[in-house]
């Protein structure tokens, strides 16, 4: 793993691209676009978070950890169904799954992602040095836990590396004076 850190104006640009993204697969599921928000993820979300549902999408540019406590995604899915709560059919769980599968394609930019089931990532690997970051998605009464690696950073908000290689081999403009 490559060390990166997120700054914090790199993490600011990451979390609205990814609301703009969630704002997108909103409407496509017909639902208001503002109805789900992007969050920081804290401590607090996290300590929890590892008995979760948790599903996991690897493409070419990284990999995106979906974490769901399983009676939010049956909720979800009932939601987006117009499902009753009690669903003894698992339409609502079926639904959700949908609805993340969706979501992960869309953040991954691969429409034929499959997402298999997954862990927690490990305490190693959300290390802030790696360049990763933890959201949390959260409206309708429905929270979920989003990581992506430093790969899929990368894909939602490219890095502009012409910023810093601007001054190497060149001398300022007042030394070039004298």
């Amino acid at each position: 793993m490559r060390i990166r850190w997120l700054g914090a104006a790199r993490r600011r640009e990451l979390l609205d691209a990814l609301q703009a993204q969630v704002r997108l697969w909103s409407e496509e599921w017909s639902v208001a676009p503002d109805a789900f928000k992007i969050e920081p993820a804290d401590d607090d979300s996290l300590s929890g978070a590892a008995g979760w549902h948790w599903k996991m999408a690897a493409c070419a540019a990284g990999t995106l950890h979906l974490g769901v406590r399983l009676r939010m995604l049956n909720a979800l899915g009932g939601l987006l169904a117009n499902a009753s709560v009690e669903d003894r059919l698992g339409l609502g769980r079926r639904v959700g799954e949908r609805a993340l599968q969706s979501l992960a394609a869309r953040l991954t930019g691969d429409g034929s992602i499959d997402l298999a089931v997954g862990e927690m990532p490990s305490v190693k690997m959300r290390e802030a040095k790696f360049g990763g970051l933890y959201v949390n998605l959260v409206g309708w009464g429905f929270d979920a836990l989003l990581w992506l690696d430093s790969g899929l950073c990368d894909v939602l908000c490219p890095h502009r590396a012409g910023r810093q290689r601007h001054w190497i081999g060149k001398k300022p403009r007042l030394a070039r004076r004298r």
